[in-house]
């Protein structure tokens, strides 16, 4: 490793792997009643990356014409946050979101529209068939 593109590669490289979508929406889990319930999450990161050309200056250096290679120093720092937001409910043919809390009117506004979405989506399917 020896630049900072280097260091930032391999740290967005691992990052990349916790934030796949299996992490945002989860895993469906079916209930015994028949319904099935996906986790909705949400993922907040951060992440810092430094690093330096340190110069050494040593009579084998300067005599080996290396000054443009000096030792590179790096390194970063991440962090990962992890919030449950929802849950999708399936139940019947007919989805519902249960948000953890109510922090805003959008929460409510998706809960409010949810019924008439799944209300066209059968008008839809019963006009197709």
């Amino acid at each position: 490793m020896n630049s900072i593109e280097d260091v930032l590669k391999i740290s967005m490289e691992n990052l990349r792997s916790l934030a796949d979508a299996n992490t945002i929406i989860g895993t469906p889990v079916s209930l015994c009643d028949g319904s099935t319930v996906i986790p909705v999450t949400r993922v907040i990161m951060g992440i810092l990356t430094g690093g330096s050309d340190i110069p050494v200056k040593t009579a084998i250096q300067e005599s080996a014409q290396c000054m443009a290679q000096y030792p590179f120093g790096g390194t970063t720092a991440a962090g990962v946050g992890l919030t449950p937001v929802s849950f999708i409910v399936v139940q019947n043919g007919e989805a519902k979101v249960m948000p953890v809390e109510y922090n805003n009117s959008v929460d409510r506004l998706i809960d409010v529209i949810m019924p008439l979405v799944n209300a066209v989506a059968g008008k839809i399917k019963c006009n197709c068939e």
